[in-house]
């Protein structure tokens, strides 16, 4: 005999499910809030830091509130040397580097991982052997190159010797091979489609999540490269970030002109990754459901 309270539970407990998930979901979400915090805190506080006068740094309680000090943090910074000329630099010189790495690397990762050719297990080996070599045995060697081409204090020795580089050909030798489908290559061709127009048309399109994350590693690696700046540029009109920061630490400048200069040489590192955090994603989904 079926009885009121038999009737009664099974939505009870549906509802007593229902406030469990919720108060699972507010105690994740309030989870994840606070992590937010706890990792964008210095973030901000370098920011905060950047803002208020020399003697708010030293102060019992450190800032936690933007002050109005920052015109004259930027007019100190501007009087320091060349810092702001230092940006330019640097943004030439990563615009550079990630066009160019990005297109050839593209090219050679497409030849390896879609072409049949003679040698070629044995060339991919060589490729992927430089990247057991340390950096630092090519610098000498490089530098007498450099010279000898005249290229020593200009843009061209930061981004030209890494165009075509192992660990990008292979990234996107290995993104190609798994996720631009032969068949799709095979309809180019049958359109009438080159080897160049292949890439251009079809690989690149398909490829860019790919190409998003190579180009972000580039970018960065471009921008916060302090060794091989140091030794290819000698004049201070042509110093990069990275060595305009070494060389402002040793100028006689109170902390929160030093951290405004970090918090605007970070700026465009993060406004880079912000806008190619979505094809980031993508690629990362993509590489999941393919395996």
């Amino acid at each position: 005999m079926t009885t009121y309270e038999n009737i009664q539970k099974p939505g009870m407990d549906a509802k007593l499910n229902k406030v469990k998930k919720f108060f699972a979901m507010l105690l994740l979400y309030l989870f994840l809030i606070v992590l937010c915090a706890l990792f964008f805190f210095p973030v901000y506080h370098a920011f905060v830091l950047s803002t208020v006068d020399n003697k708010a740094n030293y102060s019992g309680t450190p800032p936690l509130f933007f002050s109005d000090h920052l015109p004259l943090n930027l007019n100190l910074l501007s009087n320091a040397g060349y810092f702001y000329r230092s940006i330019f630099n640097s943004s030439i010189i990563a615009v550079l580097a990630t066009a160019t790495q990005v297109f050839f690397c593209t090219m050679g990762g497409f030849a390896f991982a879609k072409y049949e050719f003679k040698g070629k297990k044995l060339i991919f080996a060589l490729v992927l052997a430089t990247l057991m070599i340390p950096r630092l045995l090519f610098i000498i060697p490089l530098y007498k190159i450099m010279v000898w081409f005249r290229w020593i204090d200009t843009y061209l020795p930061m981004f030209i010797p890494d165009m075509a580089n192992a660990f990008g050909i292979y990234l996107m030798s290995q993104y190609i091979k798994k996720l631009v489908p032969n068949a799709l290559i095979d309809a180019g061709r049958m359109d009438g489609l080159t080897g160049f127009g292949t890439l251009m048309k079809v690989v690149f399109p398909v490829a860019a999540p790919g190409i998003a994350v190579l180009g972000t590693i580039v970018f960065f690696a471009s921008w916060n490269n302090f060794q091989l700046a140091f030794v290819m540029l000698t004049h201070r009109e042509m110093f990069t970030i990275p060595i305009s920061l070494f060389t402002l630490y040793g100028q006689v400048l109170n902390t929160s002109v030093k951290t405004l200069a970090i918090v605007i040489s970070q700026a465009p590192l993060m406004f880079v990754f912000l806008v190619f955090s979505r094809q980031i994603i993508k690629n990362m989904v993509a590489g999941s459901i393919k395996g």
